[in-house]
Formats: structure tokens, sequence, C-alpha cells
């Protein structure tokens, strides 16, 4: 009876040693450093990856240890190339951030650092408000200069309305540049925008700001219902 016990416990043993996460054996690896975005505001991290032979994106979730971020090899054995690696964080009471990293190449064995808040950083930073009651998201590029849009709106409610602004501001609050979208339709599922703020980011680029403001409304004209976001923050490079 004592060998049989004694033969389970090594059996168990080894079995958990076995699957044990080994960051040596990964393929990409995201460090975080004091230089870099706090690691203990990340909620996560993922990665979009273009598989061989086939034509449907697939994304894995990165694992951590310590101040790393890591992707096991084995999620990246038959892979191409890693399209992107997006960091989600909590930034505040209001709201989170997305920062992406578009890859160009990937050699299979590759250490990536996190985001620096600087101005030329590869690292696009991305603001993300969301109204879980109503089921909506909204993301705005927080560098001005990138005029991608995206909402991605729940489809258990109806929506006809979006009124989006986007405003830069001085220290003394003195206006800079602004640009607003709205429009009318059926508003379901996820909308990407890149054109209504291309001229701002355009004008924006060569101007001097200091704070900028986002203000959303979704609304319902018929019920009177609406999703509103009003957000300032301080520019950070």
């Amino acid at each position: 009876m004592g060998k049989k016990l004694l033969f389970l416990f090594l059996m168990g043993f080894l079995s958990c040693k076995k699957s044990k996460i080994n960051i040596s054996d990964s393929s990409l690896k995201l460090t975080f450093s004091q230089q870099t975005i706090a690691i203990d505001k990340v909620d996560s991290v993922v990665v979009t990856l273009a598989q061989q032979g086939k034509t449907d994106l697939v994304t894995e979730r990165l694992n951590k240890l310590g101040n790393t971020y890591f992707l096991e090899y084995t999620a990246t054995k038959n892979v191409d190339n890693i399209i992107s690696i997006s960091i989600f964080s909590t930034e505040d009471s209001q709201s989170r951030r997305k920062y992406v990293l578009t890859k160009e190449n990937f050699n299979g064995n590759e250490i990536v650092a996190a985001p620096i808040i600087v101005k030329h950083d590869k690292w696009i930073p991305y603001i993300l408000l969301l109204d879980k009651v109503r089921g909506v998201e909204l993301m705005v590029s927080e560098r001005q200069e990138h005029p991608l849009v995206e909402l991605s709106i729940s489809k258990t409610k109806d929506w006809d309305y979006i009124y989006l602004n986007r405003l830069s501001l001085t220290m003394l609050n003195e206006v800079v540049d602004t640009e607003t979208w709205e429009t009318s339709g059926n508003f379901k599922g996820k909308i990407s925008n890149t054109h209504t703020f291309s001229s701002y980011s355009e004008r924006i680029k060569n101007k001097l700001w200091h704070k900028s403001d986002v203000l959303f409304i979704l609304m319902n004209t018929l019920t009177g219902e609406e999703c509103l976001f009003y957000y300032i923050y301080n520019q950070r490079y």
C-alpha cells in the first residue's frame, strides 16, 4: 500500500513539473521596467497571429511572470507572423488604455519592450471608454495625429444618432483645434471610422496642445435614451 501511494505521489509530482510554464521556452517576451508603463496597471496582453496555411487570424493571451508577459513556444510553432500585440490597462476610474504595436516581421524568438510614453514610440495608445449597462465601448487614439475611431455597440438596443467631438486646448484652455463626427443611421456591432478625423489629425501634427477632451453621445431619438461619455486628459508626451 505504501509503495502504491509513493508511486502515485511521484507521478503527480512529475506531471505538475512537466506542465509548469517555462519562460525560457517562450517565443515572445514582453518586458516591463521603470521606463515603461507600469506592469501593475496591466489587465491583459494578447497577440494576433497569422498561422501557416490559414486565412483566419488567431488571438492568443500572454502569461505573466515577474516583470514579463510571454507567449509559450507551442502557440507560435506554426505561425508565419505576429500581426499585432495589444496591451490592455486600467488608467484611471473613468478609462482604460489599449496600447497596440504592429509587427512587420517575426523571427520566432523576440524580446519586445513595453510602451514608453514618448511621442515617437512605436506603440500607439488608445483611450477606451465603456458603458457596461448599455453595452457600448468607444476607442479613440490618445495621440490626436491618429484619426481612428472605433465603436463596439451591443445588438440588444436600438441607436440611431452618433455625435463625437474632439477638442484640443492649451494650458490656458484656449481652443487649438476641433472636429466633429455627427451622423444618423442604425448602429449595432463594430463601427470603424478613419475618415472624419483625418484632416484634424493632419492639422494637429503642427500645433502645440496640452490637453484634449472627448465628448461622445449615442442616442435613440425616439425614446430619448442616450449613452454619454465626456473625458478630458493631459498630453503625456
